[in-house]
């Protein structure tokens, strides 16, 4: 497994190093908000402005004591998890181990008010298989960088629901660790 980590310092960064077409655009229009508190606010997202990746797109609100919850979640995200995750707090979707690594990253952001650019892949014995995520600070509820905007793409572009990745041999070994119910089609998950 490969893993690539930046956290951005947005004085003088170059989206090129991004390794993906919508997550540069989501990194200009969050760069392009304007920052009265050093942090662009939630309220002066515009959505037309992100379309480009808007179903890969969340939400996550940082609560106090910290604790991370997916407020809002875009359709291809939940087709790519295959289950809703609005509303979800982060130690309920994921493992132990994940959970705590991806706390971390969220931490980092809210923590440093800078973005974290990520690139994981996982060299599988047919394919190479991962994603490309930004993480983005923001102002919500106050001054404090208390949401995060986040894209998730996969590195391969042909998957896009849960179905095309967790089939393969080494997702479902991956996956034993803590068993998910696969959305059914027309239902969705309730939040706990």
């Amino acid at each position: 497994m490969a893993v690539k980590h930046l956290l951005i310092d947005p004085a003088g960064f170059d989206p090129a190093a991004i390794g993906h077409d919508a997550l540069r655009d989501l990194y200009r229009a969050w760069a392009a908000l304007p920052r009265p508190t050093g942090l662009p606010a939630k309220a002066d997202l515009d959505p037309v402005a992100i379309r480009s990746c808007l179903g890969n797109v969340a939400l996550a609100e940082v609560e106090l004591p910290f604790r991370v919850r997916y407020r809002l979640v875009g359709t291809g995200l939940v087709r790519l998890w295959g289950r809703e995750l609005t509303n979800r707090y982060v130690d309920e979707v994921y493992p132990g181990d994940i959970a705590r690594e991806l706390l971390a990253d969220y931490a980092r952001v809210v923590g440093a008010r800078q973005p974290l650019y990520t690139e994981r892949v996982f060299n599988l014995v047919v394919r190479r298989l991962g994603y490309y995520r930004l993480m983005l600070p923001m102002t919500w509820k106050g001054l404090a960088a208390d949401i995060v905007m986040l894209g998730i793409f996969p590195t391969s572009p042909e998957i896009v629901a849960a179905d095309h990745w967790r089939e393969l041999e080494e997702a479902k070994a991956y996956l034993a660790a803590f068993p998910i119910e696969p959305m059914r089609p027309g239902s969705s998950a309730q939040a706990a």
